[in-house]
């Protein structure tokens, strides 16, 4: 899975954009069965906080 796919998945924009920022362009399976159970839901996901922490500049 394309990380650009994520948004149907509950993923932001700027989710996908740190994701880009740091490498990522693609899922592995254990990461899309992670997303596509739901990962991404909630506002509070600790996926998405921890990838957009990532992509900060220092």
């Amino acid at each position: 899975m394309n990380i650009n796919d994520l948004e149907a998945y509950g993923g932001s924009k700027q989710l996908i954009e740190a994701m880009t920022v740091i490498g990522i362009k693609d899922l592995y399976p254990p990461q899309i069965l992670a997303v596509e159970a739901g990962l991404l839901q909630g506002r509070g996901s600790f996926m998405k906080q921890h990838l957009l922490h990532q992509a900060r500049p220092l």
